[in-house]
């Protein structure tokens, strides 16, 4: 028997194999009488498996740290910030907001976030736009979904032509789900940030695509307020 060595010294553990999965996993005696654990701590997760107490290690990296995600973090620390020097009547303004405007969940059920939710998820686009924060809610309509949307793919990289938006004050942002199989049905929460692109100038192209099928992802965000259209899909096979 062998100790898990760590600083909050949980527990002993035995080794098993969890056959389902095919993973290795540990069963779990529980010292001072609690019922269970949960949680992780680094790369071992104390869960319950079947009824049994488990450890198991966890498949990807506790802290990863991308380039990109070291970027997103330190916007969304930005934008915390900044909500906090916020006036209690603009905190109040993205409350009010935040109830009129509902969003799906990745099962479709509309669900209402908070004032901070919204402000720092509009803010975050903001940001990676390079604009300004703003103080309070968008009091305009949000975009309208990206029409005419016609992609023609080439060597490692795809073209994207849609009807130009009015004025200079939309961005395009295009997503890739990345080369699939034609049975599978991509979502737009799996895919990646490729690009903006300016909404008045088309076509947009992107490049550096791995050959194979796609799906991309394309929305439209405000420069002004963060609002965002929803996403509308287009497939298309890089040579």
């Amino acid at each position: 028997m062998d100790t898990l060595t760590h600083r909050y010294n949980l527990c002993y553990y035995t080794a098993i194999t969890d056959t389902w999965r095919y993973r290795p996993m540990a069963t779990a005696k529980i010292p001072f009488g609690a019922e269970a654990a949960r949680g992780s701590v680094g790369q071992i997760t104390a869960t319950v498996y079947r009824g049994t107490n488990v450890l198991k290690r966890r498949p990807y990296p506790s802290n990863p740290k991308t380039a990109r995600q070291l970027v997103v973090r330190a916007w969304q620390t930005t934008v915390s910030r900044t909500w906090a020097a916020l006036s209690d009547a603009n905190r109040l303004s993205w409350s009010v907001w935040a109830s009129l405007h509902q969003v799906p969940d990745k099962f479709g059920a509309m669900v209402t976030h908070s004032g901070f939710n919204c402000y720092c998820g509009l803010g975050s686009l903001l940001l990676d736009m390079g604009k300004a924060l703003v103080a309070t809610a968008p009091v305009a309509v949000g975009p309208t979904p990206l029409a005419g949307l016609a992609p023609t793919p080439g060597a490692g990289q795809c073209s994207f032509a849609w009807t130009a938006r009015a004025g200079t004050a939309e961005t395009v942002d295009i997503w890739d789900s990345g080369v699939h199989t034609a049975g599978r049905t991509p979502s737009p929460n799996n895919a990646k940030h490729l690009a903006f692109k300016p909404g008045e100038t088309t076509p947009g192209v992107v490049t550096s695509l791995a050959p194979g099928l796609h799906t991309f992802w394309l929305r439209v965000i405000s420069e002004t307020d963060g609002q965002s259209s929803p996403f509308v899909s287009c497939t298309a096979t890089i040579s």
